[in-house]
């Protein structure tokens, strides 16, 4: 940007300092000096300072113009980045969450997984146990109908193949 608001302010404070009272030398004037402090050549010189001094007050209108514009723009990005940290503050929250919700579940699964094996160990352990009471009490009832019968070879882990017991 060209000029800061306090350069602005600056030229303006002197732009007007020049108007309310312009200078005055005191001096002993010579006659070429008299001669330019004449009504009329001051006329012609004040007219070109004021004309300066339009167009340098143009200027600093422009300036000062440009300056909010700028000022307007900032304030405007200023307002869209506080609405985007909102935006990302609450997104930090929800992930924050979210996240909190993922250690909880995955926290369950494992108590459910540490469950299930458990429950597939005691299904198994007495699956294995009621197969073999199962067999007791087929060698039970194996020598209450034949008493004659030897069934001190028979093992739960051995089976019959071409009329032999032989492990399986």
């Amino acid at each position: 940007m060209g000029m800061t608001k306090q350069d602005l302010t600056r030229r303006l404070r002197c732009m007007k300092a020049i108007y309310h009272d312009p200078p005055t030398p005191e001096v002993v004037l010579s006659d070429e000096e008299e001669t330019l402090s004449r009504p009329s050549f001051k006329a012609a010189a004040s007219s070109g300072d004021f004309t300066d001094s339009n167009k340098e007050m143009s200027l600093i209108r422009s300036d000062l113009t440009l300056a909010k514009e700028e000022v307007t723009r900032l304030v405007v990005e200023v307002e869209r980045l506080q609405a985007f940290k909102q935006k990302l503050e609450e997104s930090g929250k929800q992930v924050a969450d979210l996240e909190a919700t993922i250690r909880q579940m995955e926290e369950e699964v494992a108590e459910k997984e540490r469950s299930w094996r458990a429950l597939e160990e005691r299904l198994a352990n007495e699956a294995t146990s009621t197969y073999g009471l199962g067999f007791e009490a087929a060698l039970e009832q194996v020598q209450l109908l034949c008493p004659s019968a030897d069934v001190f070879g028979a093992d739960v882990g051995k089976v019959v193949i071409d009329g032999q017991i032989v492990e399986d």
